[in-house]
């Protein structure tokens, strides 16, 4: 479970289940202070064996589901190489014309790979906390790719700030260390191969399923 407008359903399943994992930092920690045991299970993705040398076409580039807080980000990258793709709203938005369309999972990681940027910026409920790595983190960083990310605590536990990955709290950070990365090319894909090297050794779905079964037996 990662979504906290179904509190109310998981506090009456969690205690059914002798071991009940979530992707969310914030719900494993509200659950057990209610007494409902519960592990923290992050998200993963797949990482290349060896990085690919492949040309760099997007400077930055974001795929996914629209969001009012998305919407008010990406508004400021028109002065930007910036390139979108995701649900069909997008082409409702203000962000019409950097929309290029939906696509497939595989095609997905070969935008990441051909882009100098992944832009994350997380998204949840207004009154609570963002705190779940999501899978673009480890998508991009899968394939070699820089990622610039917003502030969250359960990222931030994964990917060390400014060496595996880079942070930024508001929209005027953002724009900063857009400028910046995209300039010290030689810095930018410095920290995207360290942080391909994280999810490889410990970010990878069979790194998270012998973390499950380790906690099981333990248990």
């Amino acid at each position: 479970p990662d979504n906290i407008g179904l509190w109310d359903s998981l506090i009456i399943t969690a205690p059914l289940y002798t071991h009940y994992f979530s992707v969310c930092l914030f719900l494993t920690q509200k659950l057990n202070k209610m007494s409902r045991k519960t592990h923290y299970l992050p998200v993963a993705g797949w990482a290349d064996e060896k990085l690919k040398r492949t040309e760099k076409v997007y400077d930055v580039v974001f795929a996914g589901h629209v969001t009012k807080k998305r919407i008010e980000y990406f508004k400021e990258l028109f002065p930007f190489d910036f390139h979108l793709w995701g649900y069909p709203q997008w082409k409702q938005t203000a962000l019409a014309a950097h929309y290029q369309g939906q696509l497939t999972f595989d095609e997905v990681t070969e935008v990441y790979r051909k882009s100098k940027i992944v832009l994350n910026v997380a998204t949840g409920n207004e009154d609570d906390p963002i705190s779940i790595a999501n899978l673009r983190n480890f998508e991009a960083t899968g394939v070699g790719t820089f990622v610039l990310s917003s502030h969250n605590k359960a990222t931030v536990q994964l990917f060390k700030p400014n060496k595996e990955m880079v942070f930024f709290e508001t929209k005027e950070e953002m724009l900063k260390k857009l400028r910046y990365y995209l300039s010290h090319e030689r810095i930018r894909e410095g920290i995207a191969h360290a942080g391909w090297q994280k999810t490889k050794k410990v970010h990878t779905y069979t790194s998270r399923m012998k973390e499950l079964f380790l906690t099981v037996e333990k248990s």
